[in-house]
């Protein structure tokens, strides 16, 4: 599909855009008191308990304990979008954005920068750390780390700090990050902090909430981690994910969810009329009441256009049926970073850290965040390593083709870096 330009969004968009309403021009979108916070009539949303509240054409939820009130749909991840529709988002009522340092050699945060110049009240600002990775080993390194945030973001307070791509307790838990959170919060440098998570197991999720030192976390949530999906899992298993997310309902900690698009096109499969891959993959999302927003690259108009229509109508009965059969299909091929493999593993190969750089380079076809991620765990010495035993895809209680999908990236330029 041809990307639209900011004018056609703009018409498509004031002519009711898939029947949501027209946008206000400027609003207060961390939260205007006239909006009011609204429970949906019965039916209207597949699990109650569900607060939101409209601003500018856009759904708002809670966000745990801080207070916050973000939009269903955020701009997140790398590449950034261009300016041209990060802009029109937020006219839209988008009002978080998610970034790091690491994308784009901080050039994401600079455009938020420009983003957020002249309107830092309407728009919530997360961007990380990364503890125990590119020299950030203790106290000082990590503040300034956020020093160097700052800077590039053009403000003097974050509102969410996050460690980087977690999937150890030490990267959160450890005296000296606890002691970094604690300057920068009395410092007034970051207001509350939290974590993206790429670890999906229980234990660790349950230790991360109940820490106390955590009002947010970013988690991997899709289609494949529902037990209706018949992923190969039975639904006791493949439940525990649910348990992390009430049990941070339960706690106050807000969930952020990344990876919604499950594995991008290559997840889906033949769509009947009138149903859209990605609207159906982030409504299934979004009809968890425990979720406040989605973390989406909206790199451009069609795919503001899209997410902006998801949040406009819930998932109907005919887009979770696609989703069934989608999953159904593709399940196999689509690791849900449980790390059940690693302890398998005879080389201690982190498995789903490999699975990452396919995903992005074959499902995505992101290369160059591949390429990123590739060096970043040097990819070619843990492929060397791998005794291509399948003891991994035996371990792997989802029952993904490990060993097969290893072998996709063996063939590809990434392996290579």
């Amino acid at each position: 599909m041809r990307d639209m330009d900011r004018r056609e969004f703009s018409r498509i968009a004031m002519a009711g855009m898939a029947g949501l309403p027209a946008a206000a021009t400027t609003y207060a979108a961390k939260g205007d008191a006239s909006e009011q916070a609204a429970t949906p009539s019965a039916g209207s949303n597949p699990l109650p308990g569900h607060a939101r509240k409209k601003v500018g054409g856009l759904y708002h939820r809670p966000l745990g304990r801080t207070g916050f009130w973000i939009s269903e749909l955020s701009v997140g991840g790398s590449p950034s979008p261009p300016l041209n529709v990060f802009m029109a988002a937020i006219e839209r009522g988008v009002n978080f954005c998610d970034t790091s340092p690491r994308y784009s050699e901080g050039k994401g945060e600079q455009l938020i920068g420009q983003v957020i110049r002249g309107r830092r009240e309407q728009v919530y600002v997360s961007t990380k750390i990364t503890p125990g990775r590119g020299g950030i080993l203790k106290t000082d390194d990590a503040i300034k780390q956020v020093e160097g945030s700052l800077k590039r973001l053009g403000t003097d307070y974050i509102d969410i700090l996050c460690a980087h791509g977690v999937t150890s307790e030490e990267q959160v838990l450890a005296d000296w990050v606890l002691e970094a959170i604690e300057q920068l919060r009395k410092a007034g440098k970051a207001r509350f902090f939290g974590a993206s998570v790429h670890n999906t197991t229980a234990k660790f999720n349950r230790a991360y909430i109940e820490s106390g030192h955590y009002q947010v976390m970013l988690i991997p949530f899709n289609m494949y981690f529902d037990p209706k999906m018949k992923s190969g899992k039975s639904a006791s298993e493949a439940d525990s994910l649910s348990n992390v997310l009430a049990l941070a309902a339960e706690k106050g900690v807000g969930v952020i969810t990344m990876k919604s698009l499950a594995a991008g096109s290559q997840a889906n499969v033949a769509a009947p009329a009138g149903i859209s891959p990605v609207q159906a993959k982030l409504r299934w999302v979004l009809r968890h009441p425990q979720v406040t927003s989605i973390l989406n690259e909206m790199v451009t108009f069609d795919y503001l256009k899209e997410d902006l229509a998801a949040s406009a109508a819930d998932l109907s009965g005919a887009e979770e049926a696609y989703l069934r059969r989608c999953a159904g299909e593709t399940a196999d091929a689509f690791c849900r970073m449980c790390r059940s493999c690693e302890s398998a593993c005879p080389a201690s190969v982190p498995v789903p850290d490999v699975l990452r750089v396919r995903m992005y380079a074959l499902d995505y076809g992101d290369r160059d965040k591949a390429r990123e991620l590739a060096r970043e765990i040097n990819l070619p010495s843990l492929l060397d390593n791998c005794h291509r035993c399948a003891k991994c895809q035996a371990a792997c209680p989802w029952r993904v083709r490990t060993s097969e999908l290893m072998d996709d990236l063996r063939k590809t330029t990434i392996c290579g870096v």
